[in-house]
């Protein structure tokens, strides 16, 4: 009994032990890059696998993974799809989360010996973030040898642009499920258009025939012909987003985002009337008679049908093709492109179905609503203009041009509604009232969004590019027994930007830092001065952040190492903060 009694005791102490320290915070140990992520790699009968043990809580991009070499061929590089990991600044991206295996076609040619250079990229599930790292896979025979790449020789061309995950097209398609109902959508609202409506009883006699079918038969050929034309964007699909897969980096340039946007606009003033865009007409001629020789009625001869009708775009359908390829050119996904452009032929060739199921009498009549179709399929690619250049636009500049996109649209809408009901000359007042009204609302969210960013200006940082430079701004601190707050960012760290927008721009902490230096080492590019400031200091990834006090001295066990809450914070800035003076 005492012995139970003794036992029981021993256990509530322990409890009591887990229960007080589960109330202190504390920062779980990181660990450096090679136990994170351990690379093993053989070769044989030219394949090279790397196979990767990732330890839990830890993941590696997909796409931050990649291979070069320049003695050696390489053929193929497999990498599992992995799974999808949203990231809250960069949107989403694919991701490995535990054991791994690669897979590359590697031909040595003549040479016995060859060197292959692999780059990858991870982090952990707490915010924490590794810098670029590489290594260098020597083959000789079937023996492979991995060592770490010397920090001058790393390649950093293909970092200085890029993020880990892929940057802002993440982010526009990362409602996929919406975007594919929207080409849905896009494409039935342009079958109804005064290009394609009225051509829509004809399309379907043509691809039935003389004969006299069933209505199963009629509606058979009726979806194999819409078949064929979606499989012609489908491939248009494909072919665009894998070259805008190819040229990522730089579709992200601003120049490029605004050309695109401008061709978007030019291809919207077409949906308007202004101008009409179609392929030459000697072009059309020829394809128009390949399709009059193919046979009518048989399901082949239907598909091809169908999939040169795909080309053959009238002026109301080649606008919004164009459009949608220049924006989907941004997607950055392969298999995005081709359901996007599936669904948008899918959109249009549903009302054929309709027609050849229960007749052309399931047809609106004709009249001026197609013109208006149309001009309402400008507004939506003005949209999609819009929506690529706010990328790179002032906020302030891209909510007033959202502003007088949605003023416009409601001045159309306001005036096609009301000009019937009270007179034309009364719905243009009404609509220039609204259009005043909005400018005024225009007006008052630019003067509330200017004294907003007033009140709130970013950080005073000094930021120092060398090991030279962050010395001498810590030694200038001492001399004025200042404070130190030393930042290392990156702009493919994602932690590193939600710290600053949750923790360091929070009032209670900007009045802290008042009194700091505040310092930034940013390794976005991750030159090679750069990588000496992380070996010297011994930062292991991203976010990390360093206190020294007005004395001078380092407080290592301040130190921040990926995400920790405000309160956390605020308790360093004060600690560091309260130190005496010598």
């Amino acid at each position: 009994m005492r012995t139970a009694s003794l036992r029981f005791a021993l256990l509530r102490w322990l409890l009591g032990i887990c229960l007080v320290l589960s109330v202190f915070p504390s920062q779980a140990q990181v660990l450096n890059v090679s136990q994170a992520f351990s690379l093993q790699a053989s070769y044989a009968h030219g394949q090279l696998q790397l196979n990767w043990h990732i330890q839990p809580g830890y993941y590696l991009y997909r796409d931050r993974i990649h291979l070069i070499s320049d003695s050696a061929a390489l053929k193929s590089f497999y990498k599992p799809p992995g799974v999808m990991h949203h990231d809250p600044i960069f949107g989403d991206t694919r991701i490995y989360t535990s054991n791994v295996t690669l897979l590359a076609d590697v031909e040595l040619g003549s040479r016995p010996t060859t060197s292959i250079r692999l780059s990858f990229q991870g982090c952990s599930q707490s915010g924490f973030c590794y810098p670029p790292t590489t290594r260098i896979i020597d083959i000789h025979a079937n023996h492979v040898a991995i060592h770490d790449a010397s920090v001058h020789s790393i390649d950093t061309a293909s970092w200085s642009a890029s993020p880990a995950p892929a940057p802002a097209p993440s982010s526009a398609w990362h409602a996929g499920p919406w975007m594919l109902l929207s080409s849905f959508g896009f494409g039935l609202l342009l079958a109804f258009t005064p290009c394609v409506l009225p051509m829509l009883p004809i399309i379907t006699g043509i691809i039935i025939g003389q004969r006299k079918r069933t209505t199963l038969q009629s509606v058979l050929l009726g979806v194999i012909y819409v078949q064929g034309m979606a499989l012609t964007y489908t491939l248009l699909g494909i072919i665009i987003a894998y070259v805008g897969v190819k040229m990522q980096i730089y579709l992200q340039n601003p120049w490029v985002l605004g050309l695109m946007s401008a061709i978007l606009v030019g291809l919207a003033l077409s949906m308007f009337g202004l101008f009409e865009l179609q392929l030459p007409s000697a072009a059309q001629t020829r394809l128009q008679q390949w399709q009059g020789h193919l046979t009518q009625g048989s399901y082949l001869g239907v598909m091809l049908m169908g999939a040169l009708s795909g080309v053959i775009c009238s002026p109301c359908v080649s606008a919004p093709t164009a459009g949608m390829l220049v924006y989907i050119a941004q997607s950055g996904s392969v298999l995005m492109g081709a359901l996007t452009l599936y669904l948008f032929a899918l959109g249009m060739g549903l009302p054929l179905i309709a027609v050849a199921w229960l007749g052309k009498k399931v047809l609106p009549k004709a009249g001026i609503w197609m013109l208006r179709v149309r001009q309402l399929g400008g507004f939506l690619m003005l949209s999609a203009a819009l929506l690529l250049v706010s990328r790179v636009l002032d906020d302030v500049l891209s909510d007033l041009l959202w502003l007088l996109l949605a003023g416009v649209l409601l001045v159309w809408l306001g005036y096609l509604l009301f000009c019937r009901v009270i007179g034309r000359r009364y719905a243009l007042v009404s609509c220039v009232l609204l259009a005043f009204l909005l400018v005024v609302a225009g007006e008052q969210i630019f003067h509330y969004r200017q004294t907003v960013r007033q009140a709130q200006q970013p950080l005073a940082f000094v930021s120092v590019d060398s090991l030279t430079q962050l010395q001498t701004q810590l030694r200038q601190a001492k001399q004025k027994h200042q404070p130190v707050l030393v930042d290392y960012f990156a702009n493919w760290c994602v932690a590193c930007k939600e710290f600053e927008q949750d923790t360091l721009n929070k009032p209670q902490i900007r009045q802290q830092l008042a009194q700091f230096k505040l310092l930034r080492v940013d390794v976005s590019r991750y030159l090679p001065r750069q990588q000496d400031i992380l070996s010297h200091y011994r930062v292991l990834g991203l976010p990390t952040l360093d206190l020294y006090d007005a004395n001078g001295s380092y407080r290592p066990e301040l130190r921040v190492s990926g995400i920790i809450s405000t309160a956390q914070f605020a308790k360093r800035l004060v600690d560091v903060s309260s130190s005496k003076q010598l």
